[in-house]
């Protein structure tokens, strides 16, 4: 006696079991009936890691942003937040430890005295700046210190405010904060900065660092000088010179007194300054024939006598935003061009 057939919609698979018939979306009838056991549709959101997202996929592929922009996110966001919080701790320290206008009382106390130039460099309420700005903060420091010292933070905090302002709100105010050491000790890097970037403009203002800081002001006459703007470091040096000369006029023995103040502590800083204004003079060159005012900042903060990287000597870099607004494409004569003498 033969064994029964199989139906025809039944088939064995190897070792006996059943295999049935699967049938698609096409429904019964349709072409695209295939044999193996019948599949369990996989909907989105609900057997899968997550919604609209296969289990293949990594967890944060919902963003539709590469892995490593993500990372490189997580990196600007960890470094912002570790400059923001050094930079609220170094003028937490200047605070409590009596540090407020460390250095502007030295600029209080050149406007009260006839012979502001006694200090040594690197001492408490030592004036290392022109008998120009001696001058100039005579009718200031009239003003008794609290309310001096006052005057200064506002209006280096408003130099700030206005240098940073063509950057993102996510941008500026980690620059900001990078600021805060400098607004609490008052020195004068937020007027240096806006004195650069008017001077792209109306090089007279670069008189006030020639003034004060002197070598980053002779990082604004190379600027001019290598972008072929002869006219214009004609304008700074001349400026500079009437200035000088009405104050010698008004004052000869300050003038006496600051050039004898320079003959004696002008090594004091050693082999370090003449390497960085050679690497601030090449850095100027490059950013002049390449247009990168920004690099400016950089140059003049290389250039600064004093700079040994304190917390606060970065505040000048705070310059870049807005010099890289100010700056115009350079046309010089080696261009074939006619210089902008604004």
């Amino acid at each position: 006696m033969s064994e029964p057939e199989n139906p025809p919609d039944l088939a064995l698979e190897p070792g006996g079991r059943p295999r049935t018939v699967g049938v698609d979306a096409e429904g019964p009838g349709g072409s695209g009936a295939t044999e193996g056991p019948a599949r369990k549709p996989c909907r989105t959101g609900e057997d899968s890691d997550g919604p609209g997202v296969s289990p293949r996929q990594p967890v944060w592929a919902w963003s539709g942003v590469p892995a490593w922009k993500l990372a490189a996110y997580g990196l600007l966001l960890a470094a912002g937040l570790f400059v923001c919080a050094a930079a609220l701790s170094a003028g937490w320290y200047y605070i409590r430890n009596g540090g407020v206008g460390y250095d502007a009382h030295a600029y209080w106390l050149a406007g009260r005295s006839a012979h502001p130039y006694q200090s040594s460099p690197g001492q408490r309420d030592a004036f290392l700046y022109s008998p120009v700005f001696a001058l100039l903060m005579r009718p200031l420091a009239l003003l008794p210190w609290h309310w001096f010292v006052a005057f200064w933070i506002v209006a280096e905090s408003g130099a700030f405010l206005w240098l940073v302002a063509p950057l993102r709100w996510v941008w500026r105010i980690p620059v900001l904060f990078v600021c805060i050491p400098e607004v609490v000790l008052g020195n004068i890097y937020g007027f240096l900065g806006v004195a650069a970037v008017v001077g792209l403009r109306r090089p007279e203002a670069w008189a006030f660092p020639l003034l004060t800081k002197v070598t980053p002001g002779g990082i604004g006459l190379l600027w001019l000088a290598a972008r072929g703007e002869w006219h214009k470091a004609a304008r700074a040096v001349l400026a500079t010179l009437v200035v000088s000369a009405v104050s010698f006029v008004a004052s000869p023995d300050l003038w006496r007194e600051w050039i004898d103040f320079l003959v004696r502590h002008g090594g004091d800083n050693g082999a370090r300054v003449p390497v960085f204004l050679a690497l601030a003079a090449v850095l100027t060159v490059v950013a002049a024939r390449t247009d990168r005012a920004w690099l400016l900042s950089v140059a003049m903060l290389l250039a600064v006598p004093t700079f040994t990287g304190k917390n606060k000597d970065f505040a000048l870099l705070a310059a870049a935003p807005r010099l890289s607004k100010a700056a115009s494409p350079r046309r010089s004569a080696l261009a074939g061009g006619r210089s902008d003498d604004g």
